[in-house]
Protein backbone atom coordinates (compact mmCIF):
# COMPACT_ATOMS: atom_id res chain seq x y z
CA UNK A 1 0.00 0.00 0.00
CA UNK A 2 1.15 3.46 -0.41
CA UNK A 3 0.84 6.85 1.11
CA UNK A 4 -2.00 7.66 -0.77
CA UNK A 5 -3.60 4.46 -0.33
CA UNK A 6 -2.94 4.24 3.98
CA UNK A 7 -4.01 8.47 3.85
CA UNK A 8 -7.52 7.55 2.32
CA UNK A 9 -7.64 4.14 4.19
CA UNK A 10 -7.42 6.34 7.62
CA UNK A 11 -9.96 8.90 6.50
CA UNK A 12 -12.50 6.40 5.78
CA UNK A 13 -11.68 4.70 9.03
CA UNK A 14 -11.88 8.28 10.92
CA UNK A 15 -15.20 9.11 8.83
CA UNK A 16 -16.89 6.05 10.40
CA UNK A 17 -15.58 6.60 13.68
CA UNK A 18 -16.89 9.74 13.74
CA UNK A 19 -20.00 8.52 12.20
CA UNK A 20 -21.32 5.95 14.80
CA UNK A 21 -19.67 7.35 17.44
CA UNK A 22 -19.54 4.39 19.60
CA UNK A 23 -17.60 4.87 22.51
CA UNK A 24 -16.58 8.72 22.04
CA UNK A 25 -18.34 11.34 23.97
CA UNK A 26 -20.31 13.15 22.16
CA UNK A 27 -22.32 16.77 22.53
CA UNK A 28 -25.74 17.74 21.10
CA UNK A 29 -26.14 21.75 21.73
CA UNK A 30 -28.93 24.51 20.94
CA UNK A 31 -28.79 27.84 21.09
CA UNK A 32 -32.57 30.09 22.62
CA UNK A 33 -32.68 33.61 22.64
CA UNK A 34 -35.51 35.38 24.93
CA UNK A 35 -39.33 35.69 23.80
CA UNK A 36 -40.97 39.07 24.66
CA UNK A 37 -43.13 38.41 27.54
CA UNK A 38 -42.05 34.77 28.17
CA UNK A 39 -41.00 33.68 31.44
CA UNK A 40 -38.97 30.80 29.78
CA UNK A 41 -35.79 30.61 27.64
CA UNK A 42 -36.30 27.05 25.37
CA UNK A 43 -34.51 25.45 23.14
CA UNK A 44 -35.05 23.26 20.40
CA UNK A 45 -34.55 19.52 19.90
CA UNK A 46 -31.03 17.67 20.89
CA UNK A 47 -31.59 14.77 19.45
CA UNK A 48 -29.23 11.72 21.20
CA UNK A 49 -29.16 8.25 19.53
CA UNK A 50 -30.58 5.10 20.82
CA UNK A 51 -28.27 3.30 23.23
CA UNK A 52 -27.00 6.53 24.95
CA UNK A 53 -26.18 7.05 28.29
CA UNK A 54 -26.66 11.25 29.24
CA UNK A 55 -23.00 12.39 31.07
CA UNK A 56 -24.09 15.67 31.72
CA UNK A 57 -26.80 17.97 31.22
CA UNK A 58 -25.62 21.40 30.88
CA UNK A 59 -26.71 25.48 29.96
CA UNK A 60 -24.56 28.15 29.72
CA UNK A 61 -26.04 31.75 29.29
CA UNK A 62 -23.91 33.82 26.04
CA UNK A 63 -25.80 36.96 26.24
CA UNK A 64 -26.67 38.27 29.52
CA UNK A 65 -30.27 37.72 30.76
CA UNK A 66 -32.30 40.50 32.17
CA UNK A 67 -35.63 39.81 33.76
CA UNK A 68 -37.89 41.61 36.74
CA UNK A 69 -36.71 40.27 40.45
CA UNK A 70 -37.03 36.27 40.44
CA UNK A 71 -35.22 33.12 40.42
CA UNK A 72 -33.91 31.10 37.33
CA UNK A 73 -33.84 27.69 36.88
CA UNK A 74 -33.65 24.77 34.42
CA UNK A 75 -35.36 21.65 33.64
CA UNK A 76 -34.83 19.09 30.77
CA UNK A 77 -37.25 17.02 29.17
CA UNK A 78 -38.07 15.39 26.11
CA UNK A 79 -40.70 17.71 25.02
CA UNK A 80 -40.33 21.44 24.97
CA UNK A 81 -40.80 22.81 28.65
CA UNK A 82 -40.73 19.31 29.68
CA UNK A 83 -39.39 17.57 33.02
CA UNK A 84 -38.77 14.49 32.17
CA UNK A 85 -35.06 14.09 32.42
CA UNK A 86 -34.08 16.95 34.63
CA UNK A 87 -36.61 18.00 36.88
CA UNK A 88 -36.99 22.08 37.43
CA UNK A 89 -34.66 23.38 40.22
CA UNK A 90 -36.84 27.03 40.28
CA UNK A 91 -33.15 28.76 41.53
CA UNK A 92 -30.05 26.55 40.33
CA UNK A 93 -29.27 29.05 38.10
CA UNK A 94 -29.59 31.99 40.04
CA UNK A 95 -31.08 32.92 43.36
CA UNK A 96 -33.62 36.21 43.08
CA UNK A 97 -31.96 38.83 40.99
CA UNK A 98 -32.92 40.87 38.06
CA UNK A 99 -29.88 39.41 35.87
CA UNK A 100 -27.76 36.55 34.74
CA UNK A 101 -24.59 36.70 33.62
CA UNK A 102 -22.81 35.59 30.21
CA UNK A 103 -20.89 32.59 31.60
CA UNK A 104 -23.00 31.89 34.22
CA UNK A 105 -24.82 28.26 33.77
CA UNK A 106 -25.43 25.08 35.22
CA UNK A 107 -24.21 21.56 34.72
CA UNK A 108 -24.95 18.02 36.15
CA UNK A 109 -21.42 17.56 36.67
CA UNK A 110 -20.40 19.34 40.44
CA UNK A 111 -17.19 20.47 38.76
CA UNK A 112 -18.64 22.24 35.99
CA UNK A 113 -21.58 23.21 37.58
CA UNK A 114 -18.97 25.34 40.42
CA UNK A 115 -16.76 26.33 37.41
CA UNK A 116 -20.08 28.09 35.64
CA UNK A 117 -21.14 29.60 39.37
CA UNK A 118 -24.30 27.14 38.99
CA UNK A 119 -26.09 27.40 42.40
CA UNK A 120 -26.89 23.93 42.58
CA UNK A 121 -26.02 20.68 39.92
CA UNK A 122 -28.48 19.68 37.23
CA UNK A 123 -30.07 16.33 38.69
CA UNK A 124 -30.99 14.09 36.04
CA UNK A 125 -34.25 12.14 37.37
CA UNK A 126 -33.17 8.37 38.25
CA UNK A 127 -33.42 5.68 35.47
CA UNK A 128 -33.46 8.61 32.98
CA UNK A 129 -30.01 8.66 32.26
CA UNK A 130 -29.98 5.49 29.48
CA UNK A 131 -32.01 6.14 26.27
CA UNK A 132 -32.43 3.13 24.98
CA UNK A 133 -33.95 4.91 21.49
CA UNK A 134 -33.50 8.21 19.78
CA UNK A 135 -34.40 10.93 21.72
CA UNK A 136 -34.78 14.54 21.26
CA UNK A 137 -34.07 16.46 24.28
CA UNK A 138 -35.22 20.54 25.33
CA UNK A 139 -33.47 22.39 28.02
CA UNK A 140 -35.22 25.14 29.23
CA UNK A 141 -34.38 28.36 31.69
CA UNK A 142 -37.49 29.23 33.71
CA UNK A 143 -38.07 32.61 35.74
CA UNK A 144 -40.30 32.42 38.99
CA UNK A 145 -42.17 35.09 37.75
CA UNK A 146 -41.96 37.89 35.38
CA UNK A 147 -41.11 37.63 32.07
CA UNK A 148 -37.09 38.09 30.43
CA UNK A 149 -36.35 40.81 28.64
CA UNK A 150 -33.26 39.96 27.12
CA UNK A 151 -30.70 37.27 26.64
CA UNK A 152 -29.64 33.87 25.19
CA UNK A 153 -28.43 30.48 26.53
CA UNK A 154 -26.84 27.57 24.99
CA UNK A 155 -28.12 24.03 26.16
CA UNK A 156 -25.83 21.09 25.99
CA UNK A 157 -26.69 17.31 26.25
CA UNK A 158 -23.18 14.95 26.76
CA UNK A 159 -23.97 11.66 25.76
CA UNK A 160 -22.01 8.64 25.12
CA UNK A 161 -23.16 5.24 22.85
CA UNK A 162 -22.72 2.25 23.90
CA UNK A 163 -22.83 0.45 20.96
Amino acid sequence: MGHIDELLVNKVEARSIKNEGNGLVQVATAKAGFVASSDAITSGAMTIPANAVIIDLFCVVTTGLAYATATAGVRFGTAASGAQICALDVDNLKASSTSVAAGKGTSSIAERNTSLGGAAVNVVVADEAFRSASTDVFGEVKLSTGAFTAGEVVFGVEYLVLD
